[in-house]
């Protein structure tokens, strides 16, 4: 029977670098770089997915958790360009009609 002293420890593998960036340029795009940051994320979640298949580092986790923050900072940054896009969309829609109606108030 083997046993474990407490400095005898399995090797460990060394982390992808890729992989934490990732996960921290995806955290940074749900909180203070929204957009940037999340592009980042999603680009090296998925190289850092490549290099850990090849290479058999540790880290997937922390890619996986990269790319999912990332893609969720650029979901809602296209959600808030589109409403921001459609008011003004409705905006310039109700001008035009107070406009051709003549219902602006002249100065």
């Amino acid at each position: 029977m083997s046993t474990m002293t407490p400095t005898d420890r399995p090797p460990t593998r060394p982390s992808n670098t890729l992989s934490l960036v990732s996960l921290v340029a995806g955290l940074c795009g749900l909180t203070v770089l929204p957009g940037a940051a999340s592009a980042v994320a999603v680009v090296t979640g998925h190289l850092a997915r490549r290099q850990i298949a090849l290479t058999g580092e540790d880290g997937g986790n922390w890619a996986t958790v990269g790319l999912v923050t990332g893609y969720i900072g650029l979901a809602i940054l296209a959600l808030v360009v589109l409403a921001i896009g459609l008011s003004l969309l409705v905006m310039a829609g109700a001008f035009a009609v107070a406009l051709a109606t003549g219902d602006l108030a002249a100065g």
